[in-house]
């Protein structure tokens, strides 16, 4: 299943370049106990990608990342699951459940 997630970044975390966001909600959703899908091969990593990347030092209140999953109960669990481990300045604000042959949350104008 596909899942896009929009957040939020706010406060000290404005900070934080594109990469460290990246990692840190790969280590959020280990955290959170998210039933996330991995990559095969020799090095698998987690199936996520998000969406342009903002520059350091702004805020934003509509980020978007997409991440593939092999199941989950619904959307409002994964968002409190998510936030329950967040750090101050990023939270979930939204999550939908996309079709399979959804366009990916880095091709522009994707995303709502």
């Amino acid at each position: 299943m596909k899942i896009r997630i929009k957040f939020t970044k706010q406060g000290p975390v404005k900070f934080i370049g594109h990469l460290d966001v990246m990692r840190y909600f790969q280590k959020a959703m280990r955290r959170a106990d998210v039933d996330i899908k991995y990559s095969e091969g020799f090095s698998p990593h987690q199936v996520m990608s998000f969406a342009a990347p903002l520059g350091v030092g702004l805020t934003s209140n509509g980020e978007y990342m997409d991440i593939e999953v092999h199941s989950m109960t619904d959307c409002d669990t994964l968002m409190k699951q998510l936030n329950d481990v967040m750090a101050e300045g990023i939270c979930v604000t939204e999550c939908h459940l996309l079709n399979d042959n959804a366009k990916k949350c880095h091709v522009f104008g994707c995303c709502r």
